[in-house]
C-alpha cells in the first residue's frame, strides 16, 4: 500500500538518476483524497511539485470537475512550455488508485501499480502547504469560481444517428485505393484484401498532387498490379464498391464527400478531415448516402473489449470519468530545442514525410474510444501542445505531444495525454493506459497487462537506423532491412483473438448495418481536436458548437 506522497518521492528519486533527461510533461491520476475539501489542496501541492521538477512556474491553468462530486481535473502550462495534467478524486467504494507518468526528453518515469483496480493506494492527507503552494491554491480557487461551472448545452442528436440503414451488398467488392505508399494505405489494403471479399480495382488521387505523392501512388499500384486512374472516373466505375481513403488530412475531406456522393462504402483514415468545413461537408454527405462509413480506430483492441465489458456488466457502475494516455514509442528523441511552443488556432497542415501533428494523429484514438464507450457528446475542450522530443516536428511547427481536458454532457470528465516519445520510451509499442472511474469501482486498463516479462542476457533491443524517408517510423511501404525495427520481446502479451477492424467494416457492408465508428462519431472526435488547437492557442476552454 502506497500513498500519493510515496509515489511523488519515488519519482523525485527517479528523476535524480538523470535517465530521462529534462522533464517536459506530467500526468497524475490520484483517487486517494477522502476529504472533498482537500481535492484542491492536493492539486496545488502537485502543481508545486511539478514546478520543482520542471524548474518552471505555472503560467496558465484550465479546470473542470466538481469538488462536490469528488473529482477534479486540471491542465496546467508552465513558463518553460512544459505541461501537467492532474486528475484528483476521492476513493470509490473505499478503493483508491494512483497513476503517474513523467515524460523526459530522453525517456519516461512511469509508476507501476501493484494491480490495476482498487485498494492500490492509501488515503492521502497532504502536509501543510509551502507558501508557493498556498499561492497556487488561491489561484485554483479563483479560476474555479470563474470557469468550472458545467456547460448547459443539450445534445441535439446521437453520435450514431444515421438517416437510413445502409443497403446490404453481397461480395465480391471492388476496392479503390486513394493514396498509396507512405500512408497507412499499405496496411489497410492488405487487410481489406484478406479473406477474398475484396479485389483491388485501382489506385487514384487528386490531379494536383505533388510529384512525390504521385510517385508513391504509382509505386504501390505497380506492386499490387493495378492501374492508376483519374479520381472522377474511378468513382464512377460500377465495379468499385469500397473506397479506402488515405490522402493527407488537409485534403481528404473533399475526396470523402465525392466518394459518398458516388454511393461508395468508405473506409476512412484518421483523423476524418483537417478543417471544420470539410468535416461538416462529410457529415452532410454521409447523412444522405445509404452506405457504410468507418474510421480506423483501436476500439477492437483487447483493452477496449475489457473496458466495454467492465461497463456493460455493471462492474464499474455509472461511468463518471475517462482518463487515457497513449504515446507511441517511435522516433529518436532529445533533438528538440527547449522552446515554448506557440500553437496555431487553425492548423493548415497535419502531416509531412518526417512529422505529424501528434495530438491529432494519436489523440484521435483516445477520443474515439471515449465516444465509442459512452455515446456522449463533448461540450468543452481544453488543451496544451508541446515540442518536447523531436527536431523534425519542431522544424515543421507540428507538436509531438499534447494533453487535453474535456467535459461531456451530464458533467462527465475526460482527459488524455497523447504523442510520440521515442523508440526506447517504452518496452513495447508505447504507453497505452486508460483509467475508468465509475460509481461502484475504478480500474486502469493497460494494453500491456497482463504480460509475460522477459529478463535475460540477450542483447538489449536497439532502434533501427534512421530512415531519411521516414525518420519517425510512421509510414507503410517497402523499407530497407536496416530501417525496419526489430520486434521487442521484453513483454509478451496473451494472444487476443478478436475480429479486426477491417473484417467488421466488410461485415457491415455485407449485412447493411452501420459501423460503430461511422462518419458521425469520427466527425465529433475531429471537432474536439480542432477545438483543442484553439484552446492551446488561447489558453482557454473552448465550447463545441
Amino acid at each position: 500500500m502506497v500513498s500519493l506522497s510515496d509515489v511523488v518521492q519515488t519519482t523525485t528519486r527517479g528523476l535524480q538518476t538523470g535517465q530521462i533527461g529534462r522533464p517536459v510533461a506530467l500526468r497524475v491520476i490520484a483517487h486517494t483524497v477522502v476529504d472533498h475539501g482537500e481535492l484542491q489542496v492536493t492539486a496545488a501541492w502537485l502543481l508545486h511539485q511539478a514546478e520543482s521538477w520542471f524548474n518552471s512556474r505555472v503560467q496558465n491553468v484550465i479546470v473542470i470537475g466538481s469538488v462536490e462530486n469528488g473529482q477534479i481535473s486540471i491542465l496546467a502550462s508552465f513558463t518553460s512550455g512544459t505541461s501537467a495534467l492532474l486528475s484528483i478524486g476521492t476513493p470509490v467504494a473505499n478503493q483508491g488508485i494512483v497513476e503517474l507518468v513523467l515524460w523526459g526528453n530522453h525517456g519516461t518515469l512511469a509508476w507501476q501499480s501493484e494491480a490495476t483496480h482498487g485498494n492500490l493506494a492509501t488515503a492521502d492527507h497532504q502536509p501543510p502547504l509551502a507558501p508557493r503552494a498556498t499561492e497556487l491554491l488561491d489561484q485554483l480557487r479563483t479560476i474555479w469560481m470563474a470557469e468550472s461551472n458545467p456547460s448547459s448545452q443539450t445534445p441535439t442528436h446521437s453520435l450514431s444517428a444515421v438517416a437510413e440503414a445502409p443497403i446490404p451488398l453481397a461480395p465480391p467488392y471492388g476496392l479503390l485505393l486513394v493514396s498509396g505508399d507512405h500512408t497507412h494505405q499499405p496496411g489497410y489494403a492488405d487487410s481489406l484484401l484478406q479473406g477474398g471479399r475484396c479485389r483491388a480495382v485501382g489506385m487514384t488521387d487528386q490531379d494536383d498532387i505533388s510529384p512525390r505523392r504521385r510517385q508513391l501512388n504509382e509505386q504501390m499500384a505497380r506492386r499490387l498490379g493495378i492501374p492508376v486512374l483519374p479520381l472522377d472516373a474511378a468513382l464512377r466505375r460500377e465495379d468499385v464498391h469500397v473506397v479506402s481513403i488515405c490522402a493527407e488530412p488537409i485534403r481528404r475531406g473533399p475526396i470523402i464527400v465525392e466518394a459518398l456522393k458516388a454511393g461508395k462504402h468508405v473506409y476512412l483514415d484518421k483523423p476524418l478531415a483537417g478543417t471544420a468545413t470539410h468535416t461538416q461537408a462529410i457529415m452532410a454527405a454521409a447523412a444522405q448516402a445509404r452506405v457504410v462509413t468507418q474510421m480506423w480506430s483501436l476500439v477492437r483492441s483487447a483493452a477496449a473489449a475489457r473496458m466495454r465489458t467492465a461497463l456493460e456488466t455493471g462492474r464499474l457502475g455509472k461511468l463518471t470519468a475517462f482518463h487515457a494516455d497513449l504515446c507511441f514509442a517511435k522516433g529518436t528523441p532529445g533533438t528538440a530545442e527547449p522552446q515554448v511552443r506557440q500553437e496555431t488556432a487553425v492548423p493548415d497542415r497535419y502531416e509531412l514525410m518526417e512529422a505529424k501533428r501528434e495530438l491529432t494523429n494519436v489523440g484521435v484514438y483516445c477520443l474515439v474510444s471515449l465516444l465509442w464507450l459512452t455515446g456522449k457528446r463533448i461540450q468543452r475542450v481544453g488543451a496544451t501542445t508541446g515540442n518536447f522530443f523531436f527536431r523534425e516536428h519542431q522544424n515543421n511547427n507540428m507538436e509531438d505531444f499534447g494533453q487535453m481536458i474535456l467535459e461531456l454532457e451530464g458533467g462527465m470528465i475526460a482527459t488524455l495525454s497523447a504523442g510520440r516519445s521515442g523508440w526506447q520510451s517504452n518496452r513495447d509499442s508505447g504507453l497505452d493506459k486508460t483509467t475508468l472511474i465509475g460509481t461502484r469501482s475504478l480500474e486502469t486498463f493497460d494494453a500491456h497487462r497482463p504480460r509475460l516479462a522477459v529478463w535475460s542476457d540477450a542483447p538489449a533491443w536497439s532502434p533501427p537506423q534512421t530512415d531519411p524517408e521516414d525518420p519517425m517510423g510512421m509510414w507503410g511501404g517497402p523499407k530497407k532491412p536496416e530501417h525496419v525495427p526489430a520486434p521487442k520481446h521484453a513483454w509478451l502479451m496473451p494472444a487476443a483473438p478478436a475480429k479486426d477492424d477491417f473484417t467488421h467494416f466488410l461485415d457491415c457492408v455485407q449485412a447493411g448495418r452501420a459501423s460503430d465508428v461511422p462518419a458521425e462519431l469520427a466527425s465529433h472526435a475531429t471537432a474536439a481536436l480542432l477545438a483543442g488547437y484553439r484552446s492551446a492557442a488561447t489558453g482557454k476552454l473552448v465550447a463545441l458548437d
